[in-house]
């Protein structure tokens, strides 16, 4: 064998052998809790939550590692109870470090100085990935469902609903950001709380700054504006309480199904439905907040975003689920499809011919 074979040999060696060195790790099997998880985990592990009530601080202590539920949000749930910040992620963190899937509650924030920032989330000098979660009922002085400083966290698929800024002037009911930009991609931000900024705030220069950018997401209904603080927020294809400046964006009720009991779906006729910007999601959410099939369209809705492959996303975390026809009153769609169509048409030829008795 050549020293160049061998080179080529020993390198893909290596390679299996960091690839045999990422692990599954399953919460409550093999530890009974996600922060043991991640105190015996290595970067580039995968844990795995099943579904039920997590109660305690998560940090990810300097670990890029994938956090996810099994089974959702709707069943899976950290709860801080009132100890400090639910999800904490700093050092330098990058993409690869995920949080996917849960309900984050219970929050109550980190010490900044005097004053407590970060209820449900603190992206601290890390870039993490959060998905598929709700942020719901987190509090803190700032930021009282996240608090981004010098950090730019991914948000898609997420909401905000019952956070709140509790300090003095509080600010940032849903998310403060310090010298932070995150991106949120079709996430729902509603009735949360804050003296400024009940949406949204950004601390201004010289003292600090940023540019969360919104695309295909619902900033509406929160008390203290959505946006607030610096002018250095960027916002595409979403719909914004008393208007924004950027293409695609609306000033209009999102008409969510039931806010007030937390079902942020859209109800028929919102505005949000076929008005976002599907090259925007790509292949990165195919399904929505509720696990159901992105880009579906509704007849109803003219598409005034950005289609793919003639598929419009709605705005928002939750896309609008066309329902099936009911036979009484579409008896002609015989493969219960939501339209009548060739598939009704084959039916009818199958079944052609004298009734059987």
């Amino acid at each position: 064998m050549t020293r160049a074979s061998m080179l080529v040999v020993a390198v893909a060696g290596l390679g299996l052998h960091g690839a045999a060195e990422a692990a599954t790790i399953l919460v409550p099997n093999d530890y009974p809790t996600i922060q043991d998880a991640i105190n015996n985990s290595t970067n580039g592990d995968e844990i795995i939550v099943a579904p039920g009530v997590y109660v305690g601080l998560v940090n990810y202590d300097d670990k890029a590692v994938v956090v996810r539920s099994s089974d959702g949000p709707a069943v899976t749930t950290i709860n801080a109870l009132g100890l400090g910040t639910a999800v904490t992620v700093e050092m330098g963190q990058g993409n690869e470090t995920v949080l996917d899937g849960f309900t984050v509650t219970g929050g109550t924030g980190t010490t900044f100085g005097v004053r407590t920032g970060g209820g449900g989330f603190v992206a601290y000098t890390s870039d993490p990935t959060v998905r598929n979660c709700i942020f719901l009922g987190n509090t803190a002085d700032d930021g009282g469902g996240a608090f981004c400083f010098v950090g730019n966290p991914k948000f898609g698929n997420c909401t905000f609903i019952l956070n709140s800024a509790t300090g003095f002037q509080g600010k940032g009911g849903a998310i403060y950001c310090d010298f932070g930009s995150p991106l949120l991609t079709n996430c729902t931000i509603t009735d949360n709380t804050a003296f400024s900024g009940g949406g949204i705030y950004v601390t201004s220069p010289p003292t600090g700054g940023g540019a969360p950018r919104l695309i295909n997401s619902i900033n509406y209904g929160n008390s203290g504006g959505a946006f607030a603080g610096g002018v250095g927020s960027i916002a595409t294809y979403s719909c914004i309480q008393g208007g924004f400046s950027g293409a695609g964006n609306i000033n209009a009720d999102p008409l969510f199904t039931n806010a007030a009991a937390g079902d942020l779906t859209l109800q028929a006729g919102s505005p949000c439905i076929d008005r976002g910007d599907s090259s925007a999601v790509a292949m990165d959410f195919p399904v929505d907040l509720g696990g159901d099939q992105r880009g579906v369209d509704d007849p109803l809705s003219p598409d005034q975003g950005i289609a793919v492959f003639g598929l419009t996303v709605d705005m928002g975390a939750y896309e609008f689920q066309v329902a099936d026809c009911d036979p009484p009153t579409c008896p002609a769609d015989l493969d219960s499809s939501g339209d009548v169509g060739f598939g009704d048409i084959l039916q009818i030829i199958g079944a052609w011919g004298v009734c059987p008795p």
